[in-house]
């Protein structure tokens, strides 16, 4: 798991679907996939009731993932879950909500104004992946 996909992982490496699929991460993320067994993704889809959408390029997924490593997770069950960047264009109302998302969360961390701030560093590293996705 990277850096950018910072989550709540159990002892035993596990994460709980709803935190994955519930990430407070800037990136905006697709819905994850089990690549072991695709009858748990199916259902998953279900669940959330993914519509089928276009599929991206795949260099436009080759790009993306270059620059935004995919995140990898094992349930409770044992199965392997990966999970990547939504290669989804964005609309200009995603890129407002990523500024207020982004200034929530600096206020959550107390990140410092001005001088080095590790906190604030990681939440701009993050924003400015997550512009790049949306630009792309």
């Amino acid at each position: 798991m990277t850096a950018s996909a910072a989550m709540s992982v159990t002892s035993d490496g596990t994460m709980a679907m709803e935190t994955a699929l519930a990430s407070d991460s800037l990136i905006t993320w697709a819905l994850p996939v089990a690549p072991h067994d695709p009858k748990k993704t199916k259902k998953l889809r279900q669940k959330h009731q993914a519509k089928e959408e276009a599929e991206p390029s795949a260099q436009v997924q080759d790009v993306i993932s270059r620059f935004i490593p995919k995140r990898e997770w094992t349930d409770a069950s044992g199965t392997l879950w990966v999970q990547e960047a939504s290669p989804q264009p964005a609309s200009r109302l995603d890129a407002v909500v990523l500024g207020e998302r982004l200034d929530a969360k600096l206020k959550e961390v107390a990140a410092k104004p001005t001088g080095i701030c590790p906190d604030r560093s990681l939440l701009y590293q993050e924003c400015f992946s997550e512009l790049l996705r949306q630009g792309w």
